[in-house]
Order: structure tokens, then sequence, then C-alpha cells
């Protein structure tokens, strides 16, 4: 059993994240860390030591096994070229925190649509009792 962790520092306007990922039996486990300005080393150590438990990791089983295929070398380049003019994707870990968060927001909305009708149903019960007492007279 092998454990790797790796911890990102990076400046995201306009605070410095940090990625910290933990891999263990093709476990892949991330987390990431907000700094407010720029963290020295003594700083990261001592947050690593004292917050660990605090973090929020994310699973993530990875798949880094890859077949590779003989590619025609003009085709090779072609794809290179065009690799290249693409903009810069950003890091796996960083693709797997958005998708994370990209859940989490289709949740919310799905709770929050809920809780709208839930509303909306409550005020028509309100108005529909309203009406019934007008009629009951005086």
């Amino acid at each position: 059993m092998s454990v790797q962790s790796q911890l990102t520092v990076f400046f995201d306007d306009p605070f410095w994240i940090g990625i910290y990922e933990i891999r263990f039996d093709g476990i892949q486990q991330i987390c990431k860390i907000r700094f407010g300005k720029e963290p020295t080393d003594p700083q990261i150590y001592q947050m690593l030591l004292k917050s660990f438990h605090q973090f929020h990791f994310i699973e993530h089983a990875s798949n880094n096994i890859t077949q590779t295929a003989k590619i025609n070398p003009k085709r090779r380049q072609r794809l290179v070229s065009k690799l290249m003019n693409q903009p810069t994707p950003a890091t796996k870990a960083q693709q797997i925190l958005k998708a994370e968060y990209e859940k989490t927001q289709q949740l919310r909305k799905q709770v929050s649509k809920q809780m709208k009708e839930l509303q909306k149903d409550q005020l028509y019960q309100l108005r529909k009792q309203k009406r019934k007492e007008k009629h009951k007279g005086h």
C-alpha cells in the first residue's frame, strides 16, 4: 500500500487556492483550500497539521490506464497543433472539483425548486381557506 499526497498552491484572483490530493489503493481524494494572502511554507505545514481533520475531501476513482494506438505521424502532428491552439485545461483535480461543484449546484436548484413549489402550494391553500371563511357569513 502506497500513499501519495500533493499540495498545489496557486493564485486565483482574489485568493490563493490550494488543491490537496491524496492517492492510495487506486482512490484519489481531492480537497480545495482557500488562503487569504499568500501563505508561507511554515503556515502551510501548520495548517496541514492542525486543520487536516476539517478538510472536506471528494473521492474520485482514478483511471490512469490508457491504451496507446499507433497513429500516423501527420495525423499526430495535426492533433498536437489542434491541442496547442485550444486554451489550457485545468488540472485533473480542478476538473473534478468543478464537476463536484456543478453537481451540488444542480442539487441546490432541485431543492430550491421544490421549496418554491411547496411555498406556492401553501399560499394557495391559505387563499382557499380565506375564501371559505368569507363565504361562511357573519
